[in-house]
């Protein structure tokens, strides 16, 4: 079964359902319920509401307790009970990624003197002159882009590239999580065109496996309320063969 899996078996989603995965995903299902089904709910909130009663037991009956161990059993029963679509993708957050840096954005083309018409001189006067279009290339363009990438110290490089040719840019502190992927969903049904994601991770086991993890999370995500999306991966960025000769891009591999 390993070998038909991308990711490894507690974190693919396409091998989410066994008996003990739906038993921790009704587990948080009701306590979110509970809560009474709050908005964009941070994920660290649900813990500390657990640990706030003192009397949430998890399935095994043990008490819920403010440990390391729980709380990597809440993200994980969270995760799962998105999933399996017992709570929306987009009312549990976990914010583990900074907002994605949009440079791109879809509004109706205009007639320019139907545009000019809505507005008075003084109003064209106050208003900056690079911000007013009449005309938005982003919608001429056949593909929605944007750029990933792991790490967040070289913003001030890979950003105002990004700006440049008006793609958005979504930056991450280590892998992607599933609100980054569900709200990417929201940006690709405002385009309405295919979308291509540039992958930029560290050249070693855990950069290779990111944009893999991040093409198991889009497809649950891009099926029930957001419709049908077809979407392709294909990676083209250098692999071992390509930089073996060049000591300054050895894998760095940990113990272990």
């Amino acid at each position: 079964m390993r070998d038909l899996l991308a990711l490894s078996p507690a974190h693919d989603p396409f091998y989410v359902g066994s008996p003990s995965d739906q038993e921790k995903a009704k587990w948080i299902a009701e306590i979110y319920e509970q809560m009474g089904k709050p908005e964009k709910c941070h994920i660290r909130r649900v813990h500390y509401w657990i640990v706030g009663r003192a009397d949430v037991k998890k399935p095994d009956g043990a008490l819920y307790e403010n440990t390391d161990k729980d709380w990597e059993f809440l993200l994980e029963a969270s995760a799962k009970a998105r999933y399996l679509g017992l709570i929306p993708l987009d009312k549990i957050v976990d914010r583990r990624n900074p907002e994605v840096m949009r440079h791109v954005s879809y509004w109706k083309d205009e007639n320019p003197q139907e545009e000019l018409d809505k507005y008075t001189s003084n109003k064209i006067a106050d208003m900056v002159a690079e911000k007013f279009y009449c005309f938005n290339p982003a919608n001429v363009q056949a593909y929605h882009i944007e750029v990933w990438e792991e790490k967040s110290t070289m913003l001030d490089v890979t950003d105002p590239v990004c700006e440049m040719f008006g793609v958005n840019h979504q930056a991450g502190l280590g892998e992607l999580s599933i609100t980054a992927v569900w709200n990417l969903m929201t940006r690709v049904l405002e385009a309405k065109k295919p979308v291509r994601i540039f992958y930029i991770s560290d050249f070693d086991p855990a950069g290779e496996g990111m944009p893999i993890s991040v093409g198991r999370k889009i497809h649950p995500a891009s099926g029930g309320a957001l419709g049908e999306l077809v979407l392709h991966g294909d990676s083209k960025c250098p692999g071992e063969a390509d930089v073996g000769d060049f000591p300054g891009f050895q894998q760095q591999v940990g113990e272990g």
